[in-house]
């Protein structure tokens, strides 16, 4: 379970792909797994970070965020 989360880190680290769900994409081509599958196992920052993405591409509804005041 850890090497998946790490693969995707060490993809999306080195460049090899600059979004964290085309990197999720394609560790689970490389082993063979279903999304739903890894979605389970995946650990709650990389769900943060694919979850931002997809806010920011439109994908998902973007979540309502309360400001911060300094």
């Amino acid at each position: 379970m850890d090497d998946i989360n790490r693969d995707i880190e060490s993809l999306v680290r080195t460049e090899q792909y600059d979004s964290y769900i085309d990197a999720t994409l394609a560790v689970c081509e490389k082993h063979d797994l279903e999304i739903f599958m890894v979605s389970k196992i995946l650990s709650q920052p990389i769900k943060d970070r694919i979850r931002i993405e997809g806010e920011s591409i439109n994908l998902l509804p973007h979540t309502t965020k309360l400001p911060i005041y300094e």
